[in-house]
């Protein structure tokens, strides 16, 4: 269950709840709500000049005859496009390159793959990148690992038999992905780092011990008429943002493996809380 769902079903209940969310959580929401509003006046601001089209446009055009475009309005717009947009792809790109730092050989093969089929990072599109097996299955496995967003969305039971379990009608259920991705009964090494799991069968590299774990478990952007609308957007950012890293730098932890523990370390917070990975990332030595 979230803090929203605990705020409707339990109204009374809410000072008391906002009395127990850490200090240095409000601290970070009121900076976040503060940077929406100034991003949203500058981009109002600048609408007359704006000459490239971008998601505001999109709101202005397709919003400007059924309201009058509220600032409060916008500000929620904005609100939900970084929230969304921003701060899920940026979790799961830091924690996927946390992963490949503390897994050399994966790093190797992603790196060999990529610099295998491009000469150099300006010669990338998104449509050859999506036809690279091993960059798709380090960036599924992150996923896997590491779901931005852990809890899933409510539903109301209209009243069925969920694994053995009645759920009465009227009830709000959730599926949280943390705990999907993490259960043996659907993975094989469900707590271990291995890409190989998701390549095709008939990849060199695929490892058949994985052959009976359960992919369709892992719904990082949820699904249905209420899936995510950025995940055509979000994989192309984290194939783009990956397969240039792995062109143009050698990445390496820059602390001891023991240093940071991804699982004990991260805090959800409503958003994830992660750890810094401390990368160094040496820029690539290209044999002429």
């Amino acid at each position: 269950i979230t803090l929203f769902e605990v705020r409707q079903k339990l109204p009374l209940a809410w000072p008391f709840i906002i009395l127990s969310i850490p200090w240095s959580f409000k601290r970070k929401v009121d900076l976040f709500l503060s940077y929406s509003k100034e991003q949203v006046r500058k981009r109002v601001a600048a609408q007359s000049s704006i000459t490239r089209t971008d998601f505001f446009s999109n709101l202005f055009s397709e919003k400007a005859s059924a309201q009058n475009l509220s600032e409060e309005w916008l500000i929620a717009q904005a609100n939900v496009l970084v929230i969304a947009g921003s701060d899920t792809t940026a979790t799961a790109l830091t924690t996927i390159i946390y992963f490949l730092t503390r897994h050399p050989q994966q790093l190797h093969r992603l790196e060999d793959e990529v610099r295998a089929a491009f000469d150099d990072g300006s010669q990338m599109t998104d449509s050859v990148l999506q036809a690279l097996p091993y960059l798709n299955a380090v960036i599924e496995e992150g996923l896997r690992m590491f779901p931005p967003t852990a809890f899933g969305l409510p539903r109301v039971s209209p009243g069925a038999t969920v694994d053995g379990h009645y759920v009465p009608l009227g009830v709000t259920v959730s599926t949280s992905s943390w705990a999907t991705t993490r259960r043996e009964k659907y993975w094989r090494s469900p707590r271990a780092f291995i890409p190989e799991r998701y390549l095709p069968p008939t990849h060199h590299l695929y490892d058949h011990r994985f052959d009976k774990d359960a992919k369709g478990a892992a719904k990082p952007f949820s699904l249905g008429p209420r899936g995510c609308l950025g995940i055509n957007l979000a994989n192309m950012e984290m194939r783009l943002t990956l397969a240039k890293l792995a062109m143009a730098f050698d990445m390496r932890a820059a602390v001891p493996k023991k240093a940071i523990d991804w699982e004990e370390d991260a805090r959800f917070e409503g958003f994830w809380n992660i750890p810094a990975p401390f990368v160094h990332f040496d820029p690539r030595v290209q044999k002429e």
